[in-house]
C-alpha cells in the first residue's frame, strides 16, 4: 500500500489534484472537504488508499490520517 506522498500540488481539479512526487505526476481523488485546504503549488503531505479493481487503479488521499480510517471503516 502507498500509505502517503509528500510532494507538489501541480494542479488542482474538480475531484482532487496532480501531486508531483519522486518524479512522478500522481492523481490522487480527494474529499471536497480536503479539497479547501490545498493549492497550487503547495508542499504538502497527502494520507493515501490505493484501490484496485479489475477496471484499473485510484489512489484517494486526505489530509489526516483520521478522516483516512473514516474512510476505511466505510
Amino acid at each position: 500500500m502507498i500509505d502517503r506522498l509528500r510532494g507538489t500540488v501541480l494542479e488542482k481539479k474538480l475531484d482532487g489534484v496532480v501531486m508531483e512526487t519522486g518524479g512522478f505526476g500522481l492523481m490522487v481523488y480527494l474529499p471536497g472537504s480536503n479539497l479547501g485546504g490545498i493549492e497550487e503549488g503547495d508542499l504538502t503531505t497527502i494520507y493515501t488508499y490505493l484501490q484496485v479493481k479489475d477496471d484499473g487503479f485510484s489512489l484517494f488521499g486526505f489530509l489526516d490520517e483520521k478522516d483516512r480510517e473514516l474512510f476505511l471503516l466505510l
